[in-house]
């Protein structure tokens, strides 16, 4: 069951950090971009991740554990899905000045990258202890424990310019700085900040697609 709810979320979740990287931040260098993002994005991500999980997907899963249940026919066009994965890492690639082979992005995608030593890479990754987690909460001033990614921007200035375009139709950067506005209105109103993340998320896929065609 794991390996099909969670690594549905896990796609969709990765997806999102491509898109992300790719359109927002332009004016930004692909190292700058990735310091850009923050663990309130990533949480949103994955919230929005989990929300776009079908009924279908949740009732296959269940297939493996349960003899004689049906299981749903699939829609998705899993060549498509895949083909569009490849052209977000062929854009990530250019951006980056690297070079993905169709391997690694498999391996990417099933969660089966490794270093050197053939550890998970995220073995090799630093990971607090307890007791660091701790006193990272009880003393927010030390200063070590301060990381760039855990910080929530309250200023604003995520990806675009500070003023929106006053004739015209509203631009992709227009669209998603509205809806940031919106999101930092809201945000003591859990739901209202999900639903317009999700809105977030779907604007972000259209602009995609526009560019893709």
């Amino acid at each position: 069951m794991d390996q099909s709810v969670i690594n549905a979320i896990k796609r969709k979740y990765k997806r999102k950090l491509m898109l992300a990287l790719i359109l927002e931040n332009e004016h930004l260098s692909f190292e700058e971009r990735l310091k850009k993002i923050n663990l309130q994005q990533c949480i949103s991500w994955l919230a929005t991740s989990w929300e776009e999980i079908s009924d279908k997907t949740i009732r296959n899963s269940w297939k493996k554990l349960i003899d004689g249940l049906p299981e749903d026919a699939v829609n998705v066009d899993s060549k498509a899905a895949d083909d569009d994965f490849k052209a977000l890492v062929s854009r990530i690639d250019s951006l980056a000045g690297t070079k993905t082979s169709e391997q690694d992005i498999d391996l990417w995608i099933k969660d089966q990258v490794y270093d050197g030593d053939h550890n998970p890479d995220w073995v090799t990754s630093e990971v607090f202890s307890d007791d660091e987690i701790l006193s990272s909460v009880l003393k927010k001033d030390q200063p070590e424990m301060q990381e760039e990614w855990l910080v929530d921007t309250e200023d604003g200035s995520n990806s675009f310019d500070t003023s929106i375009t006053s004739t015209g139709d509203p631009d992709f950067g227009d669209a998603i700085k509205s809806i940031d506005c919106l999101v930092r209105y809201m945000k003591h109103d859990v739901a209202e900040v999900c639903r317009l993340n999700a809105l977030r998320s779907k604007i972000t896929e259209v602009e995609w697609l526009k560019r893709a065609c």
